[in-house]
């Protein structure tokens, strides 16, 4: 393959691939510029450590998408049952592990709704989650109460974080 053929390639997007990975470098290499430390492994680790949350609501989400539809309500659910677990456990003193169980038994059941009432009644799924977005994060504001927030200090569930 001649350069000119390259070239012809990586614009047209047959490379997309190639243009993907360069962006990445040049994202790495303007960061660590800024700070020397960007690409050392205590950052790599703890950007990993980070992103693992995302990443596997992120992987649920394409899947959903491959199927070609949306869920609009996946952070809220996500948040929810976050919520579930701390106020269990800090203010019901409940153990950390039924305290995570009935959290994804929480996320079980409202998928099982929508689920529902996209199969069921086909209720389009944009507006099945749509709703659920909204009732969601009204849920969570009823499961935190007043306070708004809370400080989980459980060693066992901070270190699933670390």
């Amino acid at each position: 393959m001649t350069r000119r053929e390259t070239l012809r390639r990586f614009v047209q997007g047959d490379l997309a691939s190639l243009r993907v990975v360069l962006g990445l470098a040049v994202i790495w290499i303007i960061f660590q510029t800024q700070n020397d430390r960007f690409l050392s492994a205590e950052n790599l680790t703890n950007l990993m450590l980070q992103i693992t949350a995302i990443g596997l609501i992120s992987v649920g989400v394409v899947y959903v998408l491959l199927l070609g539809e949306i869920d609009l309500s996946v952070g809220a659910v996500s948040g929810l049952a976050a919520g579930v677990v701390a106020v269990l456990n800090v203010q019901h003193g409940w153990s950390p592990y039924l305290a995570i169980a009935a959290a994804v038994l929480v996320g079980t059941a409202i998928g099982l709704l929508q689920g529902s009432l996209f199969s069921r009644f086909v209720v389009p799924s944009f507006v099945v989650t749509l709703a659920g977005l909204l009732a969601w994060q009204g849920a969570l504001l009823q499961v935190l109460g007043s306070t708004g927030s809370i400080n989980i200090t459980d060693p066992k569930i901070t270190g699933l974080a670390n």
